[in-house]
């Protein structure tokens, strides 16, 4: 699983934002859809009328201050764990309406204060994004202090740096 990111699909969400999708009764365990993604990125302009759910773990390359930033269409919404346990996430960042594709600095919002991570350790992280109709997209991306923040257009956390909550294993068919 080391390299990307699980994305749950919900179809057929009737927009009401973030809470349409987290109040639907497919939320969380019964996606219509799930797929992996080297990075943290759902494609965009795939529908209209759905969520997504992205889910893993980030893992920083050097010990340091990190901040992230979330973009999405129509609302979306970042947490982040301090360990590998999802039960301890929070929200760090949010899209309270809709950016452009990778549009880092709309809201004040899209960017989380810095949180001290460790090189090499696994922390949970989750996004969701509400979508209504018209484009859409979800997309996270971070700094660490000192760094310039992200111009638009710059790239998410790329798989180098995720893995998913799913154990992979040998496959078989029966």
């Amino acid at each position: 699983a080391q390299g990307v990111v699980a994305r749950k699909l919900f179809t057929g969400i009737a927009y009401a934002g973030i809470s349409g999708l987290t109040n639907s009764a497919k939320f969380p365990n019964s996606p219509d859809g799930i797929d992996f993604q080297a990075n943290a990125e759902s494609p965009q302009n795939i529908g209209d009328s759905y969520g997504v759910q992205l889910v893993g773990f980030v893992i920083p390359p050097v010990t340091g201050d990190y901040t992230f930033f979330v973009s999405a269409d129509e609302q979306g919404v970042l947490f982040l764990s301090l360990d590998e346990n999802p039960a301890s996430k929070a929200t760090i960042a949010n899209a309270p309406s809709a950016t452009g594709y990778r549009a880092w600095l709309t809201f004040t919002n899209q960017q989380s204060a810095y949180f001290r991570l460790e090189a090499g350790r696994r922390y949970y992280v989750e996004a969701l994004m509400a979508e209504g109709g018209g484009a859409d997209h979800l997309t996270v991306t971070w700094r660490m202090r000192g760094m310039l923040p992200p111009n638009t257009g710059d790239a998410p956390i790329p798989g180098a740096f995720l893995s998913s909550t799913t154990v992979s294993g040998t496959a078989g068919i029966a």
